[in-house]
């Protein structure tokens, strides 16, 4: 059973990540979102529209990064 709290949040997999990954965007509306090596420089921007979305990671280094959205939501990622 999925709770309220479970769909209200950014969540991606898999993680660790290979060539791609699957983003699950809570925000109604299209939000602009960045992926951030550890940094701090940012390494991919993209567009996450309401529900599943897929980005391409394939060019990423292996190492940690996080996935963050301009509405404060973020997240962990994992490149192998």
């Amino acid at each position: 059973m999925t709770t309220s709290a479970a769909i209200d949040q950014l969540s991606i997999w898999p993680v660790p990540a290979g060539t791609s990954v699957v983003v699950r965007s809570p925000h109604p509306q299209n939000v602009v979102a960045e992926l951030l090596s550890t940094t701090g420089r940012v390494v991919q921007l993209s567009t996450l529209a309401f529900g599943i979305n897929t980005l391409d990671v394939s060019t990423l280094d292996a190492g940690i990064y996080l996935f963050r959205t301009r509405e404060g939501s973020a997240v962990r990622l994992v490149k192998e």
